[in-house]
Order: structure tokens, then C-alpha cells, then sequence
């Protein structure tokens, strides 16, 4: 999984979502096994790209993109504090399990948009 702030996270999503196509508003989240941090992006073809990295724990030997819709995610992340643990699908489509580290209780089931797999 992953383990991120959550305030850092909203943070970065806020930032890069002012880019975000307001049609769909696709938010990615690029996580590296070599990297200790993750990058947030958001692409429009008039605006042009938004990008941000924010500091993260990823505890998988494959590169991850993820899609989130940008509104949804930041909903989730509003309703959540402190240090979460994202439990990421093996099969396209299925949601992501979000859990408060602290407390290890699943707060939130975010749906992808996307999702990207490949071994490194």
C-alpha cells in the first residue's frame, strides 16, 4: 500500500486540480518503488500541466498510476486526518480502501478512474 498525509495530499491535489479539465477532472497519482515520493498531475490540453510530489511511504515493487476524479477525491479527503494507509486494487475497476493509520479503521472506499500497473 501507500502511507501519505492527508493534509499534504489535499494540499497538492488542490493545487494541480486548478489545471484539471473541468469536463472530467482527472487527477493522477504516479507512485515508484525507487522514489519516497509520490507525483500528483493533472493535464489540460488549453491550460496546460499541473505537477506536484509529495512526500509518501510505498510499500509495493511496481510502478502505480492512478485516476481519481479530482472533486471526489478531494471530498474524501476532507472527511479524513492524519497519516492514511491507501490499499490499492490487483484488478482493474475496484476501489481503493483508505484507512487512518492511527486508528486502522477504513474511513473510505474511493473509486478509480484509471488504473495502470506495470513491473518494474
Amino acid at each position: 500500500g501507500l502511507v501519505v498525509n492527508s493534509a499534504n495530499l489535499k494540499l497538492a491535489v488542490q493545487r494541480v486540480s486548478v489545471l484539471s479539465d473541468q469536463t472530467y477532472g482527472a487527477v493522477s497519482l504516479k507512485l515508484s518503488p525507487s522514489v519516497s515520493a509520490m507525483t500528483v498531475s493533472c493535464v489540460n490540453v488549453e491550460a496546460g500541466e499541473g505537477e506536484e510530489q509529495v512526500d509518501c511511504t510505498y510499500h509495493r515493487q511496481d510502478e502505480l498510476i492512478l485516476g481519481f476524479n479530482r472533486q471526489y477525491l478531494l471530498d474524501s479527503l476532507n472527511s479524513l486526518s492524519g497519516d492514511l494507509d491507501f490499499v490499492f486494487p490487483e484488478i482493474p475497476n475496484a476501489p481503493t480502501l483508505v484507512y487512518e493509520q492511527e486508528s486502522n479503521v477504513l474511513r473510505r472506499v474511493v473509486g478509480i478512474a484509471r488504473l495502470h500497473l506495470s513491473a518494474q
